[in-house]
C-alpha cells in the first residue's frame, strides 16, 4: 500500500536527518507521520470489524508518536548534569 512506503520513507528520512546538528530535532517531523498511520488505521476498520492492517497501522502509529517526542541525545544525561559532572 501506498501509505506504508510513504511512511516508511520518511520515517527514515527524519530519522536520518536528525543526526546532522542543524537539523537535530527532525525526528519531531514524525509526529504527523505517526498521526497520519493512526487515522489511516481508523479510516480501513468499520463499526463492526478491525482488519489486521488497520490494527497494525494504529499500533505502528501510537509507536511513532512514542519514538518522536524523545530528545535526539537521549542517552545522554540532561545539559545541566552534564555541566555540573564537567565541574568536578
Amino acid at each position: 500500500m501506498l501509505i506504508d512506503f510513504g511512511s516508511a520513507v520518511a520515517l527514515a528520512t527524519f530519522a536520518l536527518l536528525s543526526f546532522w546538528p542543524p537539523t537535530e530535532r527532525a525526528h519531531v517531523f514524525n509526529l504527523p507521520v505517526g498521526g497520519g498511520l493512526i487515522l489511516a488505521g481508523f479510516l480501513r476498520s468499520s463499526a463492526t470489524s478491525v482488519p489486521a492492517a488497520a490494527q497494525n497501522h494504529i499500533m505502528l502509529g501510537l509507536l511513532v508518536l512514542m519514538l518522536a517526542i524523545l530528545p535526539s541525545r537521549s542517552n545522554l544525561p540532561p545539559r545541566r548534569w552534564r555541566e555540573l559532572l564537567a565541574r568536578t
